[in-house]
């Protein structure tokens, strides 16, 4: 299994189009590139580049329950873990999807995400990576 690291090249806030580079953990290796779209902040498209492969697909995010961690963080009885319970604040999502190529080979993906940066796992036949997306 590799583990790979994605740092964000660049972010365009109105369009809300993410393009990252897929790297290798030391960052020495450059392994392909992602663009992820965003329909708000809940659905959007993803475009995957990896080994001369082109995947894509379409992706769309749920809220992550947290409010065991919250509780047990802050206090079921704090502002923050209410805020949480009240549907305020900035909610953890998570997204599966599975990508395709044009000759029909897949790459199921899953990942959870907060605004612009999220945390995932592709995995195929022949492959498997973890990745983090920051910007």
């Amino acid at each position: 299994m590799r583990t790979l690291f994605i740092v964000a090249l660049s972010l365009t806030l109105f369009a809300c189009v993410h393009e990252t580079k897929l790297q290798s953990l030391d960052g020495h290796q450059t392994l392909g590139r992602a663009i992820i779209t965003s329909e708000g902040d809940h659905a959007g498209k993803i475009r995957l580049e990896r080994d001369g492969k082109v995947y894509s697909g379409t992706w769309v995010g749920t809220k992550a329950d947290e409010s065991r961690e919250i509780a047990r963080a802050y206090g079921a009885q704090s502002l923050k873990y209410k805020t949480y319970q009240k549907g305020l604040g900035s909610y953890l999502r998570q997204a599966n999807t599975v990508l395709q190529t044009e000759q029909g080979e897949t790459l199921n993906c899953e990942f959870k995400y907060r605004g612009t940066s999220a945390k995932g796992a592709c995995q195929s036949e022949t492959d498997h990576f973890e990745f983090l997306a920051v910007s």
